[in-house]
């Protein structure tokens, strides 16, 4: 599901520049669109790497190797995600309404994604018997 969404936000945000809207960004916005679709890319590309992985390696017994590798690179991808989502964000509101309302908005998505992607499943992982 990650990567799909990834690979949609990702190519949506690709298109902006040519759409006519683009012109009206100021520098801020340019730049924030930059880091964003940089972003999604280094998303993208780690999402997807583990599929390579396994293509490379297969039948090879290193499954355990592969299960570590697409784990960490999983983990890279839905960080790189999280940024290009609160990116993507603060972007779209911040060109209908004043930067400050934009970067609220950044940052709420921030914390939200923080509290559920992270601190929620590591609260549940500690809580679990040994």
């Amino acid at each position: 599901m990650a990567q799909t969404g990834v690979q949609f936000l990702f190519a949506f945000l690709l298109t902006a520049p040519l759409q006519a809207r683009f012109s009206g960004l100021d520098g801020w916005g340019k730049s924030l669109l930059i880091v964003d679709v940089a972003a999604l890319a280094v998303s993208a590309v780690c999402l997807i790497a583990p599929v390579a992985w396994h293509r490379a390696l297969f039948r090879l017994h290193l499954k355990d190797e592969v299960v570590e590798a697409a784990n960490r690179l999983a983990q890279a991808g839905l960080t790189f995600l999280a940024i290009g989502m609160v990116l993507s964000v603060t972007l779209t509101i911040g060109l209908v309404t004043a930067r400050w309302i934009a970067l609220t908005f950044g940052a709420g998505i921030a914390v939200l994604t923080v509290f559920l992607w992270l601190a929620l499943p590591v609260r549940h992982r500690r809580a679990l018997p040994e």
